[in-house]
Parts: C-alpha cells; sequence; structure tokens
C-alpha cells in the first residue's frame, strides 16, 4: 500500500519517552487494526511523484511528536489522523484549483480548524499533567534529599529555598 512506510515508521520507531508516566497500551503506536486509518486516498497519496504523501507523514510525525508522552487512546489517534488527512486535501485541492461547491471550502476549512483547536486542547490539558507529576516526584525527591541534612537550620534555609523556588514557578 501507498502508506505502509508510515505504518512502518509508527509501529516500530515513535516511543514515547517517558513511558512510566502513563499506563495507555496506544502510547508507542497505533493499536493493530488502526494502520488502516492512516492512509491517504490513492489519487492524493500517488499525486505529484507522492509530495503530498510525504506532506502527509510528515504531518503525523511532527503532531505525534508533539503529543510525545501524553495518553494516546482511539479518539486522540484518529483526530491525529483526521488533522493530517484534511489539511493534505485541503492542500491538494488548492493545488489543484478545486472548484467547491456551496459552502464546502468553508465548512472543510472550519472542520480542520475544530480538529486542530481540539487536539491543542487534549494536549495542553495532558502536558499540565504530566507536569504535575514530574513536580510530584521532584518534589519527593527533594523531601528526601532534606531529610539527608542533619543540621536543622541548614534544612530550615535549603527547604525555604526550595519553596521559595517552586513558589516562583507556581508550585
Amino acid at each position: 500500500m501507498a502508506n505502509s512506510l508510515l505504518a512502518e515508521v509508527l509501529s516500530s520507531a515513535l516511543r514515547p519517552i517517558l513511558p512510566s508516566m502513563t499506563d495507555s497500551p496506544l502510547d508507542a503506536a497505533p493499536a493493530d487494526g488502526l494502520e488502516l486509518a492512516f492512509e491517504l486516498p490513492e489519487y492524493i497519496a500517488q499525486a505529484d511523484d507522492g509530495r503530498y504523501l510525504a506532506l502527509y507523514e510528515e504531518l503525523v510525525l511532527r503532531l505525534r511528536r508533539e503529543a510525545q508522552g501524553i495518553p494516546m487512546t482511539t479518539n486522540m489517534w484518529i483526530l491525529l489522523e483526521r488533522i493530517a488527512t484534511k489539511y493534505v486535501i485541503l492542500k491538494y485541492r488548492e493545488d489543484t484549483h478545486f472548484t467547491w461547491v456551496g459552502s464546502g471550502e468553508k465548512d472543510f476549512g472550519a472542520q480542520l480548524l475544530e480538529n486542530q483547536k481540539e487536539f491543542n486542547k487534549v494536549l495542553a490539558q495532558s502536558q499540565e499533567k504530566l507536569l504535575q507529576s514530574v513536580m510530584m516526584e521532584v518534589n519527593k525527591i527533594t523531601r528526601g534529599g532534606l531529610e539527608l541534612i542533619k543540621d536543622d537550620e541548614d534544612r530550615r534555609n535549603v527547604r525555604r529555598f526550595f519553596q521559595e523556588q517552586y513558589s516562583r514557578i507556581g508550585y
């Protein structure tokens, strides 16, 4: 198939950096059976010596990179695929001077923007959760380190320093 390279890359190379921060089995690559979702229509995939296929694959890779470390539910995979597909179809239609009927172009563009907003919203929420998880781990390590300081005055000074620094960044 035209997109077998993408399926191969997704199944073998896209492993999350922080697997311990999530227990989602779909983090690494689309679950078996979702590879078919990541295929462009043949007339676009083969158009212009594969230029649109290359764009599609790059978009998927970049979107996946942006979502790295975030639990990828089936819906997130579908949303990621829809964003890349809709953008490539829109670009193909612009380049080939496609004639839209009625409000088709406006509706298609609105759908793409809505998909992008939803993806960005989920990314922002997930990244905040990830940051909070990391900060909880840092806090545990800090408390453990403070226990190693035997002098009470030194321990209070170091604790105060950490509290000021954490407050400065909002934690």
